[in-house]
């Protein structure tokens, strides 16, 4: 049951006694919840709690790397965490100020906004937004989110003239591939999302797999 507290909690934050809707739902009436549009309700708000979950594995492991806690992280993101290790080292990133700078709470009292920046760190030596993403694709409303971040932050950082410039997105996109039928399955949906002999969605052989995990860096300019 939803109730004020609750609406409260999920969709914004309470600063300073007042409470600010987060930017992702804001972008999300932009996009229209399209997922409530396309049939089977259920199955998939089920589907998105569980990649949310998922989700929220990902940016807390990230945090506490980025920030040098390393510590034992949950095995279903293993592949995931090692390839983000390895994009590291293609894309090193300049950040001044670990404690401040990873999962950045920003403000927009102008608007009327909050949100939090995942990672405020210099890409190829320009300040930047990264925000981190577990999603299958790069949606559009990521642009809506990247600007509104980039907006607030620099709206507080204005007597510092410590401003981000570009906005990326780092999308790592993990699933596994069965080594009998070639099919591939997005174990955070436990839905089929390639070719191959399939029962009810899920692999017919899931023991003989091979998990992956594929790292995607693009600027966003929309």
């Amino acid at each position: 049951m939803m109730t004020v507290d609750l609406f409260k909690e999920k969709f914004g934050y309470e600063i300073d006694g007042v409470w600010f809707p987060r930017v992702t739902s804001i972008t999300a009436l932009a996009n229209g919840f399209s997922f409530l549009r396309r049939g089977d309700i259920f199955g998939r708000r089920f589907g998105f709690q569980q990649a949310a979950l998922w989700g929220t594995m990902m940016h807390e492991a990230v945090g506490k790397i980025l920030k040098g806690e390393e510590e034992e992280f949950d095995a279903r993101i293993m592949v995931s965490i090692e390839t983000f290790r390895q994009w590291r080292v293609q894309y090193p990133l300049a950040i001044r100020n670990p404690a401040a700078d990873i999962e950045r709470r920003v403000l927009d009292l102008e608007r009327g906004y909050a949100g939090t920046i995942d990672i405020v760190a210099e890409v190829e030596g320009v300040l930047s937004i990264i925000d981190l993403k577990t999603s299958t694709s790069v949606a559009k409303e990521y642009g809506l989110q990247t600007a509104a971040y980039m907006n607030a932050y620099n709206a507080m950082e204005s007597e510092s003239l410590r401003m981000c410039k570009k906005r990326w997105i780092l999308r790592v996109d993990q699933y596994a591939e069965c080594l009998g039928c070639f099919a591939k399955v997005r174990e955070k949906y436990e839905t089929n999302v390639g070719n191959g002999r399939t029962k009810n969605g899920f692999l017919e052989s899931r023991i003989t797999k091979k998990i992956f995990a594929i790292p995607h860096f693009y600027e966003i300019c929309w």
